[in-house]
């Protein structure tokens, strides 16, 4: 079985994945869409100590 990690775009979250992840977990693929770290929802951890390595 295949893995997915779905990444969003630079102002989304894990939600922009919202309409092809349903999809993909009904053909029988694991399929994670994380909010990283600064975005979206989750904007109040943004901070200048945030960075690729972060994520």
């Amino acid at each position: 079985m295949a893995t997915f990690v779905l990444v969003q775009c630079a102002v989304g979250g894990g939600g922009c994945c919202r309409w092809v992840a349903p999809e993909l977990r009904a053909a029988g693929l694991d399929v994670y869409t994380p909010t990283l770290t600064g975005f979206s929802e989750r904007v109040h951890l943004a901070s200048p100590q945030v960075d690729l390595d972060t994520h």
